[in-house]
């Protein structure tokens, strides 16, 4: 703006302004930049997201990547504003060789200032070839520690995963014992099994990764591995005892054998069939539950040992036998000989008479007199006079698990009262001697004073009430003899009684 200033010679006037100037740099890429994709399938071809090396692209600007955007290329912008861009999630499209020129253009969204035309290359590269192992099942038998873990060398599984044409001096081979994700980083990488010479394998799935050292292409595979550890059966019960009826073999308390399997699994328990052997180790028809019962006599023989074979019902089979089971065959005691009154007695009329008692039985006995002492021996001396019981107790395999006890009543030893009251009152009206009354060729002769014979009882009658042909005999004493057997011997005993009314 001038104005004319009238003065001689005239002048121009002006006034200064200042006028701020902004320049923003054009941003900058990296230029030489190689972004490399691994090719799954082989077949050269494979996605490339662009968008993820802007980092790598721009590393040279200040301002954070937020602040750009990249336009990528498929051939030179011929003018600004540059032809239309690819799409950033980019399927190489080069038909010979491994590379590929891609243009790009980043923009500054904060100034609109974009980048001279630059460029990187897309590399594919082939990943490694991996030969999957073959799933690995096994029975655990190292060492016979069943802890389900077995020694399987994972090294000597390289060679065959590689292949003729791959190497370890080109590549890597990790294992693990987790999943692997290529996408992972530590602590979320899993760790590499150190020692493979002696990996103790257990049953889950491996991870197998093959890296290419030069190219960081990596191709994972996974493999199975089963060791089922073996069962540890064993057997319990109740007890060890099955009875035996003596006189007809026929089981009257049998026996539930229980197959329980001992082993502490690593993991799921497998399910299992059974089979029980007899004590020759040959299978019993039909025992083929996890019980069995044993309800048979044995025959010549007091025990039996029966043993059962676990075995899983998978494709491995893994099978274990417990340890033998004994049972041992016993029962109540039976008299002897059958049907007889199953003692005898010796030293009759004596203090100290002798009780024997006569059983046998499929079991190891003892012996109690009235509410006495068990004893092993079958003899009681020094016996009181009166009516007893005697206890024939079972002991094979322990009284807490005996067979029932045989019970003797009425054990009488053998002895005569003294005198008798034949007087009606229902008190000591007959005379007889007890303790002969299973003595059936015992005879008992009655005599006054004079030799004068009586009476002729049995001890199975019911006595001498007193009387000579009807008549009352009068108070006094009585002479009597009594013929008996004792101990295979013919003997007879004298005394005398009293009458008393």
């Amino acid at each position: 703006l001038y104005n004319i200033d009238t003065q001689t010679p005239p002048q121009h006037c002006y006034v200064l302004v200042e006028q701020p100037i902004i320049v923003n740099p054009l941003p900058l890429i990296v230029s030489g930049h190689v972004y490399q994709e691994c090719d799954d399938d082989t077949d050269g071809f494979t996605v490339f997201n662009l968008n993820s090396q802007a980092g790598a692209l721009l590393a040279g600007n200040a301002l954070p990547l937020s602040n750009y955007t990249l336009a990528f290329y498929l051939n030179t912008p011929p003018s600004s504003p540059p032809n239309t861009p690819i799409s950033s999630t980019f399927t190489n499209t080069n038909t010979t060789g491994n590379t590929q020129t891609i243009y790009v253009v980043a923009t500054n969204t904060v100034t609109g200032c974009k980048s001279p035309v630059s460029q990187f290359t897309i590399m594919v590269n082939p990943k490694p070839t991996l030969a999957v192992p073959l799933d690995y099942a096994t029975c655990d038998d190292e060492a016979n520690d069943n802890d389900g873990y077995h020694l399987y060398p994972l090294d000597a599984l390289i060679p065959a995963i590689l292949g003729a044409t791959q190497t370890l001096t080109d590549y890597d081979v990790n294992f693990y014992d987790t999943q692997y994700n290529p996408s992972a980083t530590p602590p979320l990488l899993p760790t590499a099994i150190a020692n493979l010479a002696t990996y103790q394998a257990y049953t889950h799935t491996i991870w197998v990764v093959v890296k290419n050292k030069l190219t960081g292409c990596e191709r994972i595979a996974t493999f199975n591995l089963t060791v089922e550890q073996y069962p540890q059966p064993k057997i319990v019960a109740a007890n060890n005892v099955i009875c035996v009826d003596f006189n007809n073999q026929q089981v009257v308390r049998d026996l539930v054998l229980t197959a329980t399997n001992t082993t502490p699994y690593l993991g799921t328990v497998p399910t299992y069939t059974y089979q029980w052997l007899d004590d020759a180790g040959v299978a019993i028809p039909g025992a083929t539950n996890s019980t069995y019962t044993v309800n048979n006599a044995f025959t010549n023989q007091t025990s039996s040992d029966f043993s059962v074979v676990m075995t899983s019902t998978g494709t491995l089979g893994c099978s274990g036998t417990s340890n033998p089971f004994t049972v041992l065959q016993s029962g109540q005691a039976v008299t002897l000989p059958a049907g007889s009154q199953g003692y005898t007695v010796t030293n009759a009329f004596s203090e100290n008479q002798i009780i024997t008692v006569t059983v046998t039985g499929y079991g190891t006995y003892e012996y109690s007199l009235d509410d006495g002492p068990r004893q092993s021996s079958n003899v009681f001396e020094n016996v009181g006079l009166g009516e007893h019981y005697i206890t024939v107790w079972d002991t094979k395999g322990g009284i807490a698990i005996s067979c029932d006890p045989l019970v003797i009543n009425q054990v009488q030893t053998i002895d005569y009262p003294h005198y008798f009251t034949p007087n009606g009152d229902g008190i000591h009206d007959t005379w007889n001697i007890s303790g002969l009354q299973n003595d059936f060729s015992a005879k008992i002769y009655i005599f006054d004073r004079f030799g004068k014979l009586i009476k002729q009882i049995s001890p199975q009658s019911p006595g001498w009430d007193g009387t000579y042909n009807g008549n009352l005999m009068s108070s006094t004493d009585y002479w009597f003899t009594v013929d008996y057997s004792e101990a295979a011997a013919y003997k007879q005993f004298k005394a005398h009684i009293t009458l008393k009314r």
